[in-house]
This record gives C-alpha cells, structure tokens and sequence, in this order.
C-alpha cells in the first residue's frame, strides 16, 4: 500500500492506520491530521476536535492557495463548513444577483 497519494478530488491522504481518525482502509486526509495536531498541541480541548483527537466533521480544513495539495502549516485554515462553503460562494461569485428591498432579483 502507497504511504501517501492523491485522491481524484486532490487531496493528499495518508497511509496511517493506526490513526483513530482514519478510513477503513488506514487513510486520512493529510490536511485534516496536520490541522488536527496543531490544535492538539496548542489545546487539546479545542471546540473543534473530538474525543479522539480527530477533527468535528462540521470543521473544515481550508486551502488558503486553492491546491488541495499543498499542506503547508501556512496555508491551512480552519473554518466551520458553513463559513466554507460561503468563502467559496463569493469567491466563485465575485457579482452575485442584486435583490431588491424584499429579497428578490432584480
């Protein structure tokens, strides 16, 4: 089994089965370990992290540069899924449909 690949979404995973966090099949994904070990060094009560150790599935790790594969401490950030998900809204929506004072499109 390869120690490391990316999957077809871009993502790193790594071969760690001895991890409480990993797949069946002893993977996780590099930037949700790396995120969750330094929360665990600086609190290891973060709100974000499980009993285990493993990230909350509600958090997201986010790719500051957009490539899932670069994994440097640097360019990771951690996010709630909503909040995610309206990063990406904006980002991919830079002029999103004008409503008027009720809501709807003008």
């Amino acid at each position: 089994m390869p120690s490391k690949y990316i999957d077809g979404q871009g993502y790193v995973r790594v071969y760690n089965p001895d991890s409480p966090c990993a797949d069946s099949k002893g993977y996780i994904y590099e930037h949700r370990e790396k995120m969750a070990d330094k929360l665990a060094e600086e609190n290891p009560e973060h709100p974000a992290l499980d009993v285990l150790g493993c990230l909350r599935p509600e958090y997201l790790v986010h790719h500051k540069d957009e490539d899932k594969s670069n994994n440097e401490d640097s360019n990771l950030k951690l996010k709630k899924e909503n909040g995610h998900k309206s990063h990406h809204f904006k980002v991919n929506n830079p002029h999103p449909e004008e409503r008027d004072e009720l809501g709807r499109f003008v």
